[in-house]
């Protein structure tokens, strides 16, 4: 009994191991089924909350290589460093009971530094300028939606070169961002497989109690107002800062927003299926996204849902 106990993280960590590689090759070779890879981390963190986070090592590293030899080996190296990071730092964390907000903030650190870091490679190895590529394939989708190739005027050109120039400058801050949402899905995901399996006892906020600290639009223009003066310091591109300082400010806000709306709506007494289609028709609509932003700016400001000053 004893030697069963010691070797049940082994045979756990070993079956993970079997199923995220199923996983991982099942999201190679089913393209549309790509975008799911993002949430591997969970089945990592879990282990890591469970067991030493040796284990999640060793099973990290067990799925790199039985994955290298279905694909190539830059793909499985691709995963171990873009998906190995968040999840043994989210997984250390909760283990140690850390707060769903430090969980969060470190897995978007984790996971911002590991793209950064597998795009500096591939670009070595590759010997291809990463955001050059990323800038033709934007340019190209423009072009093939707005139907202009053979209408194209000199503003539009302009205009379409000015978006381009606009995409690749914040390119640091969509990076943070894309970790963010990632971070947040594996944490919740995670969360909710403990709860089912009656191996996590604590309470989960709602997205509907997501607040912003109380100092964030001052953090805001301290921040501007560093940026703005970094223009005095040679080789600092300082409108590339603001604009990067600016975009995640603007998606914090609107994280925020959607937050306000779901309060409001759990208030209400809408139908539910009512209720995730306004959610829906609120994220997606253009229109929406700036009123979104406006009403989480105001409740950073005001507090309008009068949540108490320590949340």
């Amino acid at each position: 009994m004893n030697l069963n106990t010691k070797n049940k993280p082994l045979v756990e960590a070993g079956l993970i191991a079997a199923m995220a590689t199923i996983f991982v090759l099942v999201t190679i070779f089913i393209p549309v089924l790509t975008i799911l890879v993002f949430i591997l981390p969970v089945a990592f963190i879990i282990l890591g909350i469970r067991y030493p986070i040796r284990y999640t090592v060793l099973s990290l590293i067990t799925v790199c290589i039985i994955t290298g030899f279905f694909t190539e080996v830059v793909y499985s190296l691709f995963l171990f460093v873009i998906f190995g990071p968040i999840a043994i730092v989210m997984s250390y964390l909760m283990s140690k009971k850390r707060n769903e907000f430090e969980v969060i903030i470190a897995g978007t650190i984790a996971a911002s530094v590991s793209w950064f870091i597998a795009i500096h490679i591939i670009s070595i190895v590759s010997g291809i300028n990463i955001l050059d590529q990323i800038a033709y394939i934007f340019k190209e989708s423009i072009y093939a939606q707005l139907d202009m190739l053979n209408q194209m005027n000199l503003n539009s050109e302009l205009r379409i070169n000015e978006a381009i120039n606009y995409f690749i400058s914040i390119f640091p801050a969509l990076i943070i961002i894309q970790s963010m949402i990632v971070s947040v899905i594996n944490y919740y995901l995670s969360i909710s497989v403990l709860r089912r399996t009656n191996q996590y006892a604590g309470t989960t906020p709602t997205f509907s109690s997501f607040k912003l600290p109380k100092h964030i639009i001052m953090g805001f223009f301290l921040l501007s107002a560093l940026a703005y003066l970094s223009q005095y310091v040679q080789g600092i591109y300082y409108e590339n800062l603001l604009h990067n300082i600016t975009a995640l400010f603007m998606f914090l806000l609107f994280l925020q927003g959607i937050s306000v709306v779901l309060y409001f709506m759990e208030k209400s007494n809408l139908n539910k299926v009512f209720k995730v289609f306004i959610l829906v028709v609120v994220i997606l609509m253009r229109t929406f996204l700036t009123f979104v932003a406006l009403a989480g700016f105001i409740d950073a400001i005001f507090n309008v849902r009068k949540f108490n000053k320590g949340q």
